[in-house]
């Protein structure tokens, strides 16, 4: 589903720099995501942490989407 593939490339990005701070990452297509959040260590484990997801529209930003995982 399309959450499940939203979930599973929040988990793969936080995991690049498994820290939890402030970050972010740029992303194709004019999307930038903001994050403070962290993952554990195991396997198949999840992760904790909120996200701000933007799009750069007419050399602006704007916000498209909030998401908080616990």
């Amino acid at each position: 589903t399309k959450l499940e593939g939203i979930y599973q490339t929040c988990s793969k990005l936080i995991r690049l720099n498994n820290q939890y701070i402030p970050q972010v990452f740029i992303l194709k297509d004019h999307y930038v995501v903001l994050t403070k959040s962290i993952a554990s260590e195991e396997p198949a484990a999840d992760f904790i942490g909120d996200w701000a997801i933007f799009e750069k529209v007419g050399g602006l930003y704007k916000l498209r989407v909030l998401m908080n995982f616990q």
